[in-house]
């Protein structure tokens, strides 16, 4: 794989790839997210909720941890009152888990849980909510626990170092695998990836380059382009003076933008044309609307009417090397944009400026890398959580989508929300927040011995890999 987690082993370090893409082979959730977008029970293997707040969670039974410690009611309790407790608060989970108030125990196998606010969609969160055997990580803290990590998963934690993951069976695991044992590599380069699959030295090979299908599936390798939770966009500075402030202006720069050869070329054709700022499989996913037009003569008009018949000049502040073929994709969204009048001069930044710049609220361009990351409940509405007015430093706030985004939060019927969740949708394409670019991608390879190797939407589907034997 590219890079390991950057909290290593900690479930509650992060909830987006890479994390989730290790942490399927080690933990589960109440509910585990699956190669194909959908949740499926699991450490909870049924609920009822019982209002608007409170839900009520049977457990499986005769679950233990890979140490061999029981999981029940008690190991969810006190994985809760970590969460909730001051040490935890610089965990990428909480601002997910936060929702959670209370969490008690009513017998051994099974626990009440109640909510801040409504959360219809709580079943899926939870997947979010992986469990840690309890004595065991008292014991050991955050720091020693990330090294080795104690799960329910199909696999164990054997020897970790910074080159490689050593997993062996969890032979206590409700889901257990079917390999004796998987060596994880980290290899940041895709084309050394590429030379280790092909060498033999290893099965499988993660986030390749389209470009490999070729040469792989004529070798006898098996080549798969798999979905992801996220939509790739430049997010719009909106909160200061500038073109960009106009919806017309973000309208005319959404239009501009010739989608279908960007992604025929670069990501083999792998995702359609985006019609909105959600992947396909997302809750409030609206299927009304169409696929995001191309029109340069329409988007000249817009910025016309917008007060700007000749254009303007931007920075847009850039990563490269994320995701697939990510600089040559920009180099032509960019010429797009010149052919409408729009100069885009991009700035290359690190993922640390980056990070910086979200926190801080200091900008340097008026455009952004990002990405609409919908994990951990696939849902669409969880977009306005980071690009709108209700960040505690925002770079976009539209008052005037707000109280519908409000309104959807709020509410607790499960159908009315994903009413109200495509309604924002359909605001978000008519005033948008981000120049959007396209669902991401991403292209794994492997051997023909290698059977029932399933990935998507960032996990892979560790308890199902096999490995034939050579005649």
């Amino acid at each position: 794989m590219p890079n390991f987690p950057a909290g290593k082993g900690n479930p509650y370090s992060g909830y987006a790839t890479p994390s989730i893409t290790f942490f399927s082979a080690i933990f589960d959730g109440f509910t585990n997210l699956q190669s194909d977008g959908s949740f499926k029970p699991a450490l909870a293997i049924s609920w009822e909720q019982l209002d608007e707040l409170t839900w009520v969670f049977d457990l499986r039974e005769g679950v233990e941890f890979s140490n061999g410690e029981p999981f029940n009611a008690h190991a969810v309790v006190r994985a809760a009152e970590y969460l909730q407790s001051e040490a935890a608060q610089l965990f990428a989970i909480q601002r997910e888990l936060a929702v959670l108030e209370h969490v008690i125990a009513l017998d051994t196998h099974r626990v009440q849980i109640t909510t801040r606010r409504p959360v219809p969609l709580l079943p899926r969160v939870l997947s979010a909510f992986r469990i840690v055997a309890p004595d065991y990580w008292d014991e050991a803290g955050p720091e020693k626990f990330a090294t080795a990590p104690v799960g329910t998963g199909p696999f164990a934690v054997e020897s970790w170092n910074e080159a490689s993951i050593r997993l062996v069976r969890n032979n206590a695991s409700w889901r257990p695998a079917k390999l004796e044992q998987l060596d994880i590599l980290q290899v940041s380069d895709s084309s050394v990836r590429l030379q280790t699959l092909t060498s033999g030295d290893v099965d499988i090979a993660m986030a390749l380059s389209p470009e490999d299908r070729d040469l792989l599936e004529s070798s006898g390798y098996v080549f798969k382009a798999n979905r992801a939770p996220n939509i790739l966009v430049l997010t719009f500075v909106t909160v200061e003076e500038g073109p960009l402030q106009d919806p017309r202006v973000r309208q005319a720069l959404n239009i501009a933008i010739n989608r279908t050869p960007i992604i025929d070329v670069f990501l083999d054709g792998a995702v359609p044309v985006p019609s909105q700022p959600a992947i396909r499989s997302a809750f409030g996913y609206n299927p009304e609307l169409v696929p995001l037009d191309y029109d340069p003569d329409r988007a000249k008009k817009l910025l016309a009417e917008a007060g700007y018949p000749d254009g303007f000049e931007i920075v847009a502040e850039v990563i490269t090397g994320v995701t697939t073929n990510d600089a040559a994709v920009f180099q032509q969204v960019f010429a797009d944009l010149k052919r409408v009048g729009v100069t885009v001069n991009p700035q290359i930044i690190s993922s640390a400026q980056l990070v910086s710049g979200i926190g801080s609220g200091h900008w340097r361009g008026r455009m952004f890398m990002l990405d609409y990351n919908l994990l951990p409940a696939l849902d669409a509405l969880s977009v306005m959580t980071i690009h709108s007015c209700l960040r505690r430093i925002p770079w976009h706030c539209d008052e005037d989508v707000m109280p519908l985004a409000e309104r959807a939060y709020a509410e607790p019927d499960l159908a009315k929300r994903e009413q109200l969740t495509q309604t924002m949708m359909a605001e978000l394409v008519a005033s948008p927040p981000a120049l959007i670019l396209y669902e991401a991608a991403r292209f794994d390879a492997h051997a023909s011995e290698i059977t029932e190797y399933r990935a998507g939407f960032g996990i892979i589907e560790y308890e199902g890999i096999e490995r034939a034997h050579r005649e």
